[in-house]
């Protein structure tokens, strides 16, 4: 420190002596002058404490406005690609069922369009486990974290996602339970296969080698299985669609917070 910065600044030792030796002297003008002294000392010193504060709570905000972002991106793109299995199985229930209620007369003169057929068998037993609540905002929970996030209506959008995610959760296993009851007699007049390909996200997927769509139509059980797994994939899409919109609206939350 320069001598200049000590003879501007003395220490406090030395200001607390002035203060008391003016005091003795009577001197107001220098005691009111020390006064004001001190007091502008303190208030800038509680202002520099608060801005640095401000500083760690904005910091620590965007950390976490960051990996939240990251989290709904994450499950915005899972949910994106449920929707195109479950618009698969609902697209070939519609079309099985069709053939199963056709009669004989009609059903005797109507093409089969086998391959959407095989595609529509093969997609029957497919199932999508929701995505889930979000890992960053569980750790913000568990460790009282949640008042860095400055915005309440982003609280509050967090909480309902993550209140809503474990009821869906508890959904899909009871329709899972349900559709799985329905698989035997699913495979009673199809046989398939697992292939490997790339483009599915377990990287398998099942191929339909055989089928008896005369054996189909006579088992009145069958329709009502394709039935339970066309009701199961509107239910299942009908929650990511929920869940889609409630993730976008989060996000654009976050967008505006980060632009603050």
């Amino acid at each position: 420190m320069s001598e200049s910065t000590l003879e501007s600044e003395p220490p406090r030792s030395t200001r607390l002596l002035r203060v008391a030796e003016h005091i003795r002297t009577q001197n107001w003008t220098a005691i009111g002058i020390d006064f004001v002294i001190v007091v502008l000392g303190v208030f800038v010193g509680i202002q520099v404490a608060n801005w640095n504060d401000s500083l760690r709570a904005a910091e620590q905000q965007e950390i976490y406005l960051q990996r939240l972002a990251s989290d709904f991106r994450s499950i915005k793109e899972r949910t994106d690609a449920h929707f195109v299995t479950f618009d698969r199985i609902i697209d070939g229930t519609g079309y099985i069922l069709q053939l199963l209620r056709l009669p004989d007369d009609q059903y005797r003169d109507t093409p089969i369009d086998e391959n959407r057929l095989k595609i529509a068998l093969a997609s029957l037993p497919e199932s999508r486990t929701p995505s889930g609540s979000s890992a960053t905002y569980t750790e913000m929970v568990s460790q009282g974290q949640l008042s860095a996030l400055r915005s309440s209506a982003l609280r509050d959008r967090l909480a309902e996602y993550d209140r809503l995610s474990k009821i869906h959760l508890e959904v899909h296993r009871t329709l899972v339970t349900e559709t799985a009851s329905q698989h035997p007699v699913l495979y009673r007049h199809y046989k398939v296969a697992s292939v490997l390909d790339s483009a599915e996200l377990s990287g398998i997927r099942a191929e339909v080698i055989q089928f008896d769509l005369d054996a189909m139509r006579a088992d009145p059980e069958f329709e009502t299985a394709v039935m339970m797994m066309e009701i199961g994939a509107q239910n299942a899409r009908g929650v990511r669609t929920f869940e889609a919109r409630l993730a976008d609206e989060i996000l654009g939350l976050i967008d505006a917070e980060s632009g603050q």
